[in-house]
C-alpha cells in the first residue's frame, strides 16, 4: 500500500456510486415523464397543431448553432386558442413551415400546462427523444455498475 493510499484511504468507490446515483435520478426523472407522456397519449385530447411562426433562438456563448423552434397553436373544442413554442426545434429555417401540421396530444382540464407535442419523423428517433433521461439513466447506471464490476474483479 503505498503513502497516498494510506492516508487518504481508497477513494476509487466514488465514481461507480456517482454515476449509479445519477442514473438512477434519471430513471426516475424519466420514467415520471415516460407515465406522463403515455398518460395524455391514452387519456387526453388528439389534434392537430399548425405551425404560426418559428422562432429563432440565438446561439449561446458556447458557440453553439441557431435553433429554429416551431411556435405552433390549436383550438380546444370550447373555442381556446392555444399557442405554445414546441420543446423541440431544427438548426435548419427551412425545416419546419408556416402552415404545416403536428400532433399534439393535451388534458381537457388543462390544455395550457398539460400538453405532448411529439417530434415529428420516424418512430425510433421520437422514442429516443421522448425519453432520453430513460436512456441517460440506464447508460450511467450501466457505467457505473460496470466501474464497480471492474474494481472487485482487480
Amino acid at each position: 500500500m503505498n503513502e497516498r493510499m494510506r492516508r487518504h484511504g481508497d477513494r476509487g468507490w466514488f465514481l461507480p456510486v456517482l454515476l449509479m446515483g445519477l442514473g438512477l435520478f434519471l430513471l426516475a426523472m424519466g420514467w415520471q415523464e415516460h407515465s406522463r407522456i403515455a398518460a395524455l397519449k391514452r387519456g387526453g385530447v388528439k389534434t392537430s397543431a399548425v405551425v404560426v411562426n418559428i422562432e429563432y433562438v440565438a446561439p449561446q456563448r458556447t458557440g453553439g448553432l441557431a435553433d429554429y423552434l416551431p411556435v405552433v397553436e390549436w383550438t380546444t373544442p370550447d373555442g381556446r386558442r392555444i399557442v405554445k413554442r414546441a420543446g423541440f426545434g431544427s438548426h435548419d429555417p427551412n425545416a419546419f413551415g408556416i402552415g404545416e401540421r403536428l400532433t399534439v396530444y393535451y388534458d381537457p382540464k388543462a390544455p395550457e400546462s398539460r400538453y405532448y407535442l411529439p417530434y415529428p419523423g420516424g418512430s425510433w428517433p421520437r422514442w429516443v427523444l421522448d425519453n432520453m433521461a430513460l436512456v441517460l439513466g440506464v447508460v450511467f447506471l450501466a457505467g457505473g455498475a460496470a466501474m464497480s464490476w471492474g474494481r472487485r474483479s482487480s
